[in-house]
């Protein structure tokens, strides 16, 4: 039975070609290194441009939702002008806005919408006032005497998986469905958008929300679009004599 023949053993390069294969094999691989990195910064500064660009479109829809200037271009609601001229859905423009009103342009661009919304998300399920922290990504307690969950870095995914942690929690301590997550309460909804409504009458256009702090303690109220205009007009509303009562 014949054996099979050994291939020949492979004869070392000279140190001098061998010196110089792996210069070459370095410089390569730092050359593959240097453009990757380049490339990936480019991805990056588009990714923060196109969020600079809806920061921009969230304010200027937030501008854009009065009365008077939707009627004026023959709409009845911001989404039905946003879903006609800009092919944005109701969700779409919800969340911009809310991720627009909460941080700055710097750090709007820089978080990106989806992880901001998904920060707010999870400040809306935890019991305390963590808002701010979670918006400065510092460190929480996901509930008193619970596990720390480090903010700063956390994927939009850990984020709302963090978020479904808390709500399971609190239904697992049956928790009254008002005291779970940081929600304003029905009745500060419904004087925000009676005090909305009153303002309008007076031709005051801006918008009035409610905005939870803490759970037990009452909401804080925010009014968003006064401008000079408004100011002038809700200054002379004031002005006016009471009415006397009977």
């Amino acid at each position: 039975m014949a054996t099979a023949k050994k291939a020949p053993a492979k004869k070392p390069l000279p140190p001098a070609l061998a010196s110089r294969a792996k210069a070459l094999h370095e410089a390569s691989a730092a050359t593959h290194l240097k453009a990757a990195r380049a490339a990936l910064a480019r991805a990056k500064g588009a990714l923060q441009g196109a969020e600079r660009g809806l920061y921009e479109m969230a304010l200027a829809l937030r501008d854009l939702d009065a009365p008077k200037l939707l009627a004026a271009i023959g709409y009845a609601t911001i989404y039905e002008a946003a879903d006609r001229e800009l092919g944005l859905a109701r969700s779409t423009v919800d969340r911009l806005r809310r991720a627009a009103d909460a941080v700055d342009a710097e750090r709007f661009a820089r978080l990106g919408h989806t992880r901001i919304n998904a920060m707010l998300a999870l400040a809306d399920a935890t019991e305390t006032d963590d808002t701010d922290a979670i918006l400065a990504e510092k460190t929480i307690a996901l509930w008193p005497g619970g596990p720390s969950f480090v903010v700063k870095g956390a994927s939009s995914r850990a984020l709302d998986d963090a978020a479904a942690q808390v709500r399971a929690h609190l239904a697992e301590e049956g928790a009254p469905s008002d005291r779970r997550g940081n929600r304003p309460a029905k009745e500060d909804v419904t004087l925000a958008a009676r005090l909305t409504k009153a303002l309008h009458a007076r031709s005051v256009e801006v918008t009035v929300t409610a905005r939870a702090t803490k759970p037990g303690a009452g909401a804080r109220f925010e009014v968003d679009g006064l401008d000079a205009d408004g100011v002038t007009a809700l200054l002379a509303a004031l002005a006016r004599p009471k009415a006397r009562t009977p």
